[in-house]
Parts: C-alpha cells; structure tokens; sequence
C-alpha cells in the first residue's frame, strides 16, 4: 500500500458522537491513532479499512518518543480492545462489539480494520457527530486534553448544553461529576 500520506492528510473530519461520548481508556497516542484511523477510514474490498504510513505518523505526533514503533505497538494492541456498548432500556437488551477487527503494523504502514457494524459511525453521519480539527487534535499531548476538546466541539451547536454567547463565545456548561466522568 501505497500513498502520498501527507499531501492527503485531512484538516478536518467528522467523528460519530457516540465515539465521543463513549466511556474508554485510551493513552493520547492511542487516542491520536484513532482520529487519524477515522479520518482516513476508507472502503476497501469489502471492509472499512485506514492505511498510515508510520514514519509520516511519528512526525504528526511532534512528540519524541524513545521507540516510536515500541509506543505504537502498545497503542495497537490497546486500540484493538476498544469496545462500544449499545444499550436499549425499553427491552433491556445490550451489546458490546469491538471497535476494530484488526490492528497491523507490517512493512512500515498502520493498519487498521473496523468492524463492519460502526459503518454508519464512520461513513453515514448525516447527524450526531463533530467535526474536529485533526491538526488541533495532533497537538494536544495529554489524554484529558483531547477528551476534553472532543467534548466541547460536540457540544457547541446543541441548545441543552449551550448556555447562550457571551462576547461573541460560546458558554457550556458541565457538570463537575459528568467532566470527571467524561475524562
């Protein structure tokens, strides 16, 4: 696999808010692998399917890391846990899937394969989802930074969490016990 990753890296990209609003742990690199997965998500022989060639990676993490490949192969194996709940009260049914089938790095590409059932997740968002700043996202080094930046734009055009403008900006409003939660 072959591309001109950086020349195609995205400026911006929609992310489901259900991902959002998810409750996982995840590091910021793995984090920061996951945005860039869904940013580059892709339909390909039947599965929905992110190619990143790593060294370009590295360098978008404008972070120094001892042994970038070390750091992404934990961050691999923690992403291929990721796991989302869909819960409906009314039946009292559930069902937990994994976000990924698979997670490889091999000849110097990350790939990453979802699961086909966060298709309308990852492709047909027509609502309930953001649209976040990769760049913006790239920069932040902590895991509550992020968390906090993707839930803060996921709630800047809701009228239940906007509390009105003042001087021009946006006023959200979060509980103290719901943040503590979210990060």
């Amino acid at each position: 696999y072959k591309t001109n990753f950086s020349r195609n890296i995205c400026a911006t990209f929609k992310k489901s808010n259900t991902f959002i609003n998810a409750r996982y742990s995840a590091s910021a690199l793995e984090q920061k692998m996951l945005a860039l997965s869904l940013a580059h998500a892709q339909r390909s022989e039947g599965k929905i399917v992110a190619h990143l060639p790593v060294n370009q990676v590295r360098k978008l993490m404008q972070k120094d890391y001892k042994s970038f490949y070390a750091a992404l192969k934990v961050a691999g194996i923690n992403l291929s846990r990721i796991q989302f709940m869909t819960e409906d009260q009314s039946t009292h049914s559930w069902r937990i899937d994994n976000l990924f089938k698979n997670v490889t790095s091999k000849e110097g590409n990350f790939t990453a394969v979802f699961n086909e059932d966060f298709e309308r997740d990852i492709f047909s968002l027509q609502s309930n989802y953001t649209i976040l700043e990769l760049p913006t996202l790239l920069r932040f080094e902590h895991t509550a930074t992020i968390r906090l930046y993707e839930t803060i734009k996921s709630r800047c055009f809701y009228p239940k969490y906007y509390s009105g403008t003042k001087d021009g900006k946006y006023v959200i409003e979060i509980n103290l016990d719901e943040l503590k939660v979210l990060m």
